[in-house]
Parts: C-alpha cells; structure tokens; sequence
C-alpha cells in the first residue's frame, strides 16, 4: 500500500499545507503553496507599516513570475 492511499484517512491534498503552530490572536495565517509561502492577514494591525486585515503577501521560493504585459488600451490608464 501506498502513500497515496491514505489520502482518505488523512484528507484530500490540494498542494498547500498551513502552519498551525501559531496562535490565532496573532493576526495571520501562513500557507506553505508551491510557489513560496503566503501569509493572509486576519486582523488590522496598528502603525503606518501594518498589514490590513483580507490582504496577503507572498515570499516566492524561485524568482517570481514574469509580470503579464497589460494589452495596449489598458496601458495609459492608473
């Protein structure tokens, strides 16, 4: 028997594992994805430099991808 068989037991892998070693009242959760790691923000944190609660950033393992170039009649717009 496999590894891949016990996926009933253990529930189904979507490719992301979350950190569950840090409490809820600190204000993020952290993903382990294949591309890097990303952390969600659940509360407002105070100060110029703090994260709003819904937002999220990510830490790319390799370089990150290639920024799309946008199509020419959204390009002068901001």
């Amino acid at each position: 028997m496999s590894d891949m068989d016990n996926d009933s037991e253990l529930g189904q892998c979507d490719g992301t594992y979350e950190d569950t070693s840090h409490d809820e009242r600190i204000g993020f959760r952290t993903y382990e994805t294949s591309m890097g790691r990303v952390t969600v923000y659940i509360k407002d944190e105070p100060g110029p430099r703090g994260h709003k609660a819904g937002t999220s950033t990510m830490v790319y393992h390799d370089p990150p991808p290639r920024p799309m170039k946008l199509k020419r009649k959204y390009r002068g717009r901001s």
